[in-house]
């Protein structure tokens, strides 16, 4: 079945009112996914331009345990 612009499958009123809640709750989920992309990609970029700025190495790798000075496989 097609539907043309301008046109509902909803046939009663509260059809057409579950159609509406529908559309809020997926712009309310489409709002909520773009804050948390856009929150991750700030604090990501605030991470990014910190571990620039520091003259220290940042990135600290663990190997493996047998590697370590002290490390055991326990």
């Amino acid at each position: 079945m097609t539907v043309k612009v301008g046109q509902s499958r909803a046939k009663t009123l509260e059809e057409m009112h579950r159609v509406i809640f529908n559309d809020y709750v997926d712009a309310t989920l489409a709002t909520l996914f773009v804050a948390v992309v856009l929150a991750m990609t700030v604090y990501g970029w605030i991470g990014i331009r910190r571990a620039l700025g520091n003259p220290k190495v940042t990135a600290i790798e663990v190997g493996l345990a047998g590697a370590v000075p002290g490390g055991s496989h326990a």
